[in-house]
């Protein structure tokens, strides 16, 4: 999804939450490895800079869970 594709107001709110995860900052992992725990892969990009994470609900931090969940709101894509 692309912020310039979106609503102004929801394309800043979907960057500010990408900078309040501290998404370009953190580890490119951060699995527990548990069984049946939900696992996300999230990619970023911001002009020249492209970052992957992948994560699980487990060892995700709670920024990047409502990131998740806000890209879930916009798609419209059920949950």
């Amino acid at each position: 999804m692309e912020t310039r594709s979106l609503p102004p107001e929801q394309g800043r709110e979907l960057e500010r939450l990408i900078g309040e995860a501290g998404f370009f900052s953190l580890p490119a992992s951060r699995l527990t490895r548990l069984p049946d725990v939900l696992q996300y892969k999230v990619s970023v990009e911001d002009g020249a800079r492209r970052k992957e994470i992948t994560f699980d609900s487990e060892s995700g931090e709670a920024a990047l869970l409502d990131l998740v969940d806000r890209v879930v709101d916009l798609s419209g894509e059920p949950g």
